[in-house]
């Protein structure tokens, strides 16, 4: 609670009051699946806030009931008439869970003490919510969302329309997501709830000068999946080389001359077969013609 006691104008009254009306009155509707969930998700959780934007002087973290930096508390009550003797608070408890693709669950437990005070801060602030997850075993996911109080003038002497209130300062939706197989999650807060999840509302009223406790509920929602990678290309085929074709050289050396025996008839001249049969026939052709002629010359 801001104490302003120079502003107590019937407009921000009528502003304040509608504000009132809507958290404590206007349920939240979820669509909910009708079907059991294939993949359950179990572990616990854990909440760190974060200091404002604009902090005041009497704004402070500290740890309580095993937490990290899980409660955030402000405002002054000394030199004040009209103050209470306590200052203000908000805490976040973690616990247990288990639940499905989006199912509602808990997320954790707030408390909320309101006092009479000065010395408030301004701007947002910032809540760490933490899953770690021990099925399946996916370890610490952590997700960051933002939040605001609106703190009351304190004009209506009504403890209930003169309660502050915390809420999202924006969608409730966090921008860290995690996988599992090809699938794409993220972390969803839907509302606060003090009946068990009966009823949800998007703000947490704190009647003036009590300590009021709710739970926040959230989903894990499905958002994408993570494409297949492309097929890998065919190996290309390296064609078989051609045949190397070597051309045969006719030797250039002469042939050598036949030589004639006295009786006229050529000796017997071994052939070399490994020579080539063009060159082995042309020696034959003319063997036979020289010994046809030197036959005739005989007679």
């Amino acid at each position: 609670m801001k104490l302003n006691l120079r502003q107590p104008g019937r407009g921000l009254l009528g502003k304040s009051l509608g504000v009132i009306i809507l958290a404590i009155a206007s349920p939240i509707y979820l669509n909910l699946p009708t079907q059991a969930q294939v993949l359950t998700l179990q572990g616990n959780t854990a909440g760190q806030w974060g200091m404002p934007s604009n902090p005041s002087g009497s704004t402070f973290l500290s740890t309580e009931s095993g937490g990290i930096n899980n409660r955030l508390t402000w405002g002054r009550t000394d030199n004040c008439f009209n103050c209470t003797s306590f200052n203000n608070y908000v805490q976040y408890d973690g616990l247990g869970f288990q639940t499905g693709v989006g199912s509602l669950f808990r997320l954790g437990d707030l408390s909320y003490r309101n006092g009479s005070v000065w010395d408030p801060f301004n701007g947002d602030f910032s809540l760490g919510i933490a899953l770690n997850f021990a099925n399946p075993t996916l370890g610490t996911q952590n997700f960051d969302f933002l939040f605001n109080i609106f703190n009351s003038p304190n004009v209506t002497g009504n403890a209930v329309l003169d309660g502050d209130r915390l809420r999202f300062s924006n969608s409730g939706i966090s921008s860290q997501t995690f996988t599992l197989g090809n699938s794409i999650y993220n972390l969803q807060l839907i509302g606060f709830s003090s009946d068990g999840g009966a009823t949800l509302v998007r703000e947490f009223n704190s009647p003036e000068g009590t300590t009021a406790r709710a739970s926040l509920y959230g989903q894990i929602q499905e958002i994408g999946s993570i494409p297949a990678p492309p097929a890998p290309s065919p190996s290309p085929v390296i064609p078989s080389p051609a045949p190397v074709v070597v051309p045969v050289i006719a030797s250039s050396s002469p042939s050598p001359a036949p030589v004639v025996t006295s009786s006229g008839e050529s000796p017997d001249v071994p052939i070399d077969v490994s020579e080539s049969p063009t060159i082995l026939g042309m020696l034959l052709g003319i063997g036979f013609l020289v010994r046809a002629r030197l036959l005739r010359l005989g007679k």
